[in-house]
């Protein structure tokens, strides 16, 4: 087995420890089972911390995961936050990066993959050349 394929597998059954506990939450119609904040659900999960845990090795994973994923659900949310804390960025920092969903938060997977390619267009136009000599 890969190094990659025992992490998937170990975000795998952490998922599956955190339907468990989500179904156990309906199934005794819990506060939390009528939650709709996401960050309830993954405030004391042993689950969730498991796959953070995990640190950056789980990183493409959870990308994939969330790519495959039809349509943006309680467990894209999931592995978008995992993937803030692991990576250590907060985009709910500034109200302009902000995300509600993991489709959202994909958007921003987007843009920041074009950063770099931006970057280099922008240090290598006439403008960058002109304003360098102004300072």
């Amino acid at each position: 087995m890969t190094a990659d394929a025992s992490v998937e597998k170990q975000i795998d059954e952490n998922l599956d420890g955190l339907v468990e506990q989500l179904q156990t939450e309906a199934a005794n119609k819990t506060e939390l089972a009528i939650s709709s904040n996401p960050y309830d659900y993954l405030k004391n999960s042993a689950a969730y911390s498991n796959i953070v845990n995990l640190g950056t090795d789980a990183l493409p994973i959870l990308e994939k995961k969330m790519d495959e994923s039809e349509g943006s659900n309680l467990f894209d949310y999931i592995f978008a936050a995992a993937i803030e804390e692991i990576s250590k960025i907060n985009l709910k920092e500034d109200q302009s990066t902000t995300w509600a969903s993991g489709d959202n938060f994909s958007e921003w997977k987007q843009k920041l993959s074009t950063l770099p390619e931006e970057v280099e267009k922008i240090a290598n136009s006439d403008l960058s050349k002109t304003k360098s000599l102004l300072y």
